[in-house]
């Protein structure tokens, strides 16, 4: 039985259960069904390359390895071991450093693709390969991280139209054959009392496992059905809550319940049959959390069940800080303090102030910051770090506001768009980014706008309505091309790869010249890294974990809890640098500059649910913490045209 304590009411309690129960309902969004860590890839493998080659084609279906047009899940689970007639071997070893060895020596690199898979550069030629996973018999999909599924051999990787193969790959040591299901199921399901809610109403039975989860059933079962413009108290629960944005009614979400909104594909993809390990929440725990007094705000509480992470910079800020005031105690006599009474009215919540101290500001206004982006006008200068790599942009130079929709009064970045009913959003994100960097390449001299839909249902890495990632997307425009949106329109769905034009017919060809995770290897991403990325070559993609709250946003700068306070220095740390090797990502949008409000640092996003949602379109998010893991992948192509 819950009681109140620390200024919590009933209906704060009931809003908290709420909030926790669609985040157990919120599965990952996995376009393939499986969950391999960097730690897991990495070690010795052998890879078996067909001997039979091919030239890769839309138009036949070698060129899948088995996977389809787009790719589709059922068509290749692993529920046998692969063999070729005659194959040629390749052995190397995956290193922790994400780089490629043979016999000691360093040949290449490689990177995970999210939890997924991976791609090995080695010896110029290229290996992509997705881990590979079963399909239990009652529908649970489980990892193999010790071997792959058919993937893609290039035996070249500057002649990518010619003489490919199908390969598999096999870590030294790892058992030939699949498990049996009997075995499989005794030895790899998770146990029971971990599953998820949606498992819940098949064990009702086993009360001493789902009694506390069956309540959470019991008490919002009917909440779940009612529309979502049905719940004002919501919109008034969050724009009490003190936070740096305001929430509000979207009209493209009236009419579904929020049982449908959490499943829609916009709110990223999820996955009811899936289990990882990284997600098994025990009830219990989440309520001792909720009523635990140091713990007074549930938007804290996903911070709390995620691992610890991102606060070692501001951490060594807070530090360097404290030190200028001790040598400067002058500047700190107007130091803003943070709040920490707590008023009477129970809806009320500690707050910190999120405004920069006097200290901080004076030392950022101090570097040798460029021009914002409203006063560059000189072309000369807005392309000036095109060609130059991140590790070479001096950081000291970096604008405190920089958006592409604004620079010396151009706007470069392309329309918002509509995804629709279609788990489309990672298309959208990497196709803008490649529209606004060919409009400030050739400035808004050409403003090519390329076809969702092609890729929708052509592209091979890639699963159509039913999810991907943007660094995929980005390979198969380099292996294959991009075409303009009348090549086939937009609809939605998946439709057949048939139906796409002769790009043919169009006098420029448009490809990837380089597609890569920012900072060389997924997780190697970070906030300096990808705002040196974006005012070199404009807007890049940016993915993100939509929480549920995310669907009320109006305006503002968006943060899922409200007691981060920002640091006004930028943050070099990487996941790696902090020890975490995952982050759980589900939507993709477009990050098309940064900024500064009341000392607040955000980034500017342009999201993929059309120009009614959020500030026209777009939405801003704090900046420099990770918020929402978008600076925990950051996917970034070049774009190359050429005369046919």
């Amino acid at each position: 039985m819950f009681t109140t304590r620390n200024n919590f009411n009933k209906t704060n309690i009931m809003f908290f259960l709420i909030l926790i129960l669609l985040a157990i309902f919120s599965n990952i969004n996995a376009d393939i069904p499986v969950h391999c860590r960097k730690e897991k890839i990495q070690g010795d493998w052998i890879f078996k390359i067909d001997s039979k080659t091919f030239t890769p084609s839309l138009d036949q279906d070698k060129t899948t390895c088995g996977h389809g047009f787009p790719d589709h899940i059922d068509q290749t689970i692993g529920e046998q071991d692969y063999k070729f007639d005659t194959s040629t071997t390749i052995e190397a070893k995956l290193g922790a450093d994400f780089k490629a060895y043979q016999n000691g020596a360093v040949v290449g690199t490689w990177t995970a693709v999210y939890d997924e898979g991976f791609i090995l550069n080695i010896n110029n030629i290229v290996i992509t390969a997705y881990m590979k996973y079963y399909k239990t018999s009652n529908g649970v999909f489980k990892s193999d991280c010790d071997k792959t599924m058919k993937g893609w051999y290039l035996p070249n990787k500057d002649e990518k139209d010619k003489n490919w193969s199908c390969m598999y790959g096999i870590k030294k040591g790892s058992v030939t054959g699949n498990p049996t299901k009997t075995n499989f199921l005794k030895t790899n399901l998770v146990n029971p009392k971990h599953q998820r809610f949606v498992e819940v109403k098949e064990k009702e039975s086993n009360k001493d496992n789902n009694y506390e989860l069956g309540l959470i059933q019991l008490k919002t079962n009917t909440f779940m059905n009612q529309k979502y413009e049905d719940h004002l108290h919501i919109v008034n629960e969050l724009n009490g809550m003190g936070l740096t944005w305001n929430a509000g009614i979207n009209e493209d979400f009236k009419g579904m319940s929020l049982l449908e909104l959490n499943n829609h594909p916009k709110m990223g993809m999820k996955r009811m049959n899936y289990e990882k390990e990284d997600f098994s929440i025990k009830p219990s725990n989440l309520y001792e959390q909720l009523i635990n007094k140091q713990q007074p705000s549930l938007l804290q509480m996903k911070n709390k069940l995620r691992a610890k992470k991102f606060d070692t910079q501001y951490d060594k800020d807070v530090k360097a800080l404290d030190k200028l005031n001790k040598e400067n105690p002058e500047l700190s006599q107007n130091k803003i303090e943070e709040t920490s009474s707590e008023t009477s009215d129970s809806n009320s919540y500690v707050k910190k102030s999120m405004l920069l101290n006097p200290i901080e500001e004076k030392v950022f206004s101090q570097g040798k910051h460029s021009l914002d982006s409203t006063k560059v006008t000189n072309y000369d200068e807005v392309v000036k770090y095109i060609d130059t790599e991140v590790d070479q942009i001096d950081e000291s130079i970096l604008p405190k506001n920089w958006d592409w929709r604004n620079v010396g009064g151009k706007n470069y970045v392309p329309k918002t768009r509509e995804q629709k009913s279609c788990g489309s959003c990672y298309i959208f994100s990497t196709l803008s980014s490649l529209e606004a960097r060919l409009r400030i390449q050739t400035n808004l001299a050409d403003t090519t706008e390329f076809s969702r839909q092609f890729i929708v249902s052509c592209a091979i890495y890639t699963e159509g309505c039913k999810g991907g990632y943007p660094i995929l997307v980005g390979k198969f425009a380099h292996e294959f091309e991009l075409v303009p949106d009348g090549c086939m329109n937009y609809e939605g769905r998946d439709e057949s790869c048939s139906k796409r034009c002769d790009p043919s017919v169009y006098k420029n060809k448009y490809t990837v010249s380089r597609y890569e995770y920012l900072g060389g290897y997924y997780g190697g991403t970070s906030e300096l890294l990808m705002m040196k990325e974006i005012r070199a070559r404009g807007p890049m993609p940016g993915n993100i974990s939509v929480p549920w709250s995310f669907s009320y946003y109006k305006g503002g700068i968006y943060a899922n809890f409200n007691n981060k306070s920002p640091s006004s220095s930028i943050n070099k740390a990487t996941m790696f640098d902090n020890n975490v090797t995952w982050e759980k990502v589900d939507h993709s949008i477009l990050i098309v500059g940064w900024g500064e409000e009341n000392g607040v640092k955000f980034w500017i996003c342009m999201n993929t649910w059309g120009a009614n949602w959020g500030e026209n379109g777009f939405f801003r998010i704090l900046r420099g913490k990770n918020e929402c893991s978008i600076e925990s992948m950051g996917d970034v192509m070049r774009i190359k045209k050429e005369a046919r």
